[in-house]
């Protein structure tokens, strides 16, 4: 995940500032993906990737795009009477299997 401000200005108003949690999400196609782990050794990310997982480092999951886009729209559009200091747009973790369910 990353986190990043958003200055938003507008006519009808001061200017806005917003901090954005992003959890992992891949970016969209071609020039738009993320390059986060784009030099990164293969081998060594397989092996790690499950540690990660299980210290709670990925979600498990990844976040449409597209969620991302709209809810970064609508903290630049919304109307001059509020205000939106902090957004989290995290994605949505898959259901427990059974098996995890009656380990815990």
């Amino acid at each position: 995940g990353m986190v990043f401000v958003m200055m938003s200005l507008r006519p009808d108003a001061d200017v806005g500032f917003t901090t954005v949690i992003v959890g992992d999400c891949t970016g969209g196609e071609g020039d738009a993906q993320t390059q986060f782990s784009a030099g990164w050794d293969g081998e060594m990310a397989a092996r790690y990737a499950p540690i990660w997982m299980q210290r709670g480092l990925l979600a498990g999951a990844l976040l449409d795009v597209n969620e991302l886009i709209a809810a970064v729209e609508m903290v630049l559009f919304r109307g001059s009477s509020a205000d939106i200091p902090k957004i989290a747009v995290t994605p949505r973790l898959p259901p427990s299997s059974p098996a995890e369910a009656k380990e815990s």
